[in-house]
């Protein structure tokens, strides 16, 4: 069974697969830690699949697995290059992970995720937003991205990645599909004795069947 809290977020995208009449098989892209989303929808019943790109992450989810009776599928692998066919899940997300890859990487990764969707399937991405004052330490290389050296071996590297968008400036990766819910979250934090912000972006869309459904319904935002 699940033991850690599972986030709002993962709770409100479930109920949409929920609503779905496809195959519950669903790939979380950045499916390694200590408390793996993947195993909420293993839980239920789901086909799970993960990649993960760090092999210490995906010992973590391994071992939560074993802990607690699951069964979901992780491999290693990078989300920019998925190891699967095209349309073979009926569900993608990514939750906490597209963060740590940068801006020109997030658009491949999101290709990637788009190609291995079904058409009529659910796609759930979280960005980190440039409203957050946490997080935004180390080496800055780009437009709000920042390389950052002070957590070594947190996630199995040596350096740790974190790129943040503004409220709308990831849409245009998203062209084609209907948008179901998008909405932005923060919560504070204390980090060496200082208070911080977190603050995300919070998308879930369907993927067009049709281009004439994508005439009619690229411009509509249900608020569920």
């Amino acid at each position: 069974m699940v033991t850690f809290t599972i986030p709002q977020e993962i709770e409100r995208f479930f109920e949409f697969t929920e609503r779905s009449e496809f195959k519950k098989k669903i790939l979380d892209c950045g499916a390694g830690g200590s408390k793996p989303k993947i195993a909420v929808f293993s839980e239920r019943g789901y086909d799970a699949h993960g990649v993960e790109i760090s092999d210490a992450q995906i010992e973590r989810a391994q071992k939560y697995a074993k802990e607690n009776n699951l069964n979901y599928k992780i491999v290693k692998a990078d989300m920019r290059k998925l190891p699967f066919e095209d349309e073979s899940f009926s569900f993608v997300y990514s939750y906490h992970s597209i963060m740590h890859i940068t801006k020109a990487g997030t658009i491949k990764a999101i290709k990637e995720m788009l190609r291995v969707l079904k058409k009529g399937g659910l796609l759930y991405i979280n960005f980190q937003s440039t409203d957050s004052t946490g997080l935004k330490w180390g080496n800055d290389i780009g437009d709000n991205e920042m390389l950052d050296f002070s957590e070594v071996d947190k996630h199995g590297f040596n350096d740790t990645f974190h790129s943040f968008y503004r409220d709308n400036e990831a849409d245009d990766l998203f062209k084609g599909l209907n948008i179901l819910h998008k909405g932005k979250t923060s919560f504070e934090y204390t980090y060496n004795d200082e208070k911080a912000k977190v603050s995300q972006l919070i998308i879930s869309y369907k993927k067009i069947e049709t281009t004439f459904t994508f005439m009619i319904l690229i411009y509509r935002l249900l608020i569920v």
